[in-house]
């Protein structure tokens, strides 16, 4: 019950956060009503401030475990989708990288300590989903758009 609760969660949020890239209409209709979902982004909480949504998503992870990563995470999301479609794949399981993963956490600190936005852009899942959007999903959108235009004889109106 609990994996079916996630599953449906994590696909109405991945098509939250598509829509929330991939508006393509004059007024950004979506981008203004689902911005939301960028607030509760882990780095982008921490580069506003947001301590309460910080707050709020470590003691989701702490209580429910890598929730954050299974249904509001929009990379982890992606990779998931990605999985699934691919089938049943046979992995080998690494042992824990407790250093490379110290390793990473350090550099993500130094960057928001010294303010290096290369370095948190470099580490954010949600700037990485966001470059995806931008340089698969919105040509592919515009093109999926531009082909039905043609097909109706050009009776949606144009972007």
């Amino acid at each position: 019950m609990l994996k079916k609760l996630r599953l449906i969660l994590g696909s109405l949020t991945l098509l939250g956060f598509a829509l929330l890239f991939l508006d393509l209409s004059p007024s950004k209709f979506l981008a203004t009503h689902l911005d939301w979902l960028a607030q509760i982004q882990i780095v982008p909480a921490i580069l506003s401030a947001s301590f309460l949504i910080l707050f709020v998503l470590l003691l989701l992870t702490l209580l429910l475990g890598r929730i954050y990563c299974s249904v509001l995470c929009p990379l982890g999301l992606t990779q998931d989708l990605l999985l699934n479609l691919l089938g049943k794949q046979k992995f080998t399981y690494l042992p824990n990288l407790k250093t490379l993963r110290l390793g990473i956490l350090a550099l993500l600190l130094l960057g928001l300590i010294f303010s290096l936005p290369p370095l948190i852009d470099l580490l954010d899942p949600y700037s990485h989903f966001g470059r995806i959007m931008s340089s698969i999903g919105k040509p592919l959108a515009i093109f999926i758009h531009n082909g039905l235009d043609a097909l109706t004889f050009g009776h949606f109106n144009s972007l």
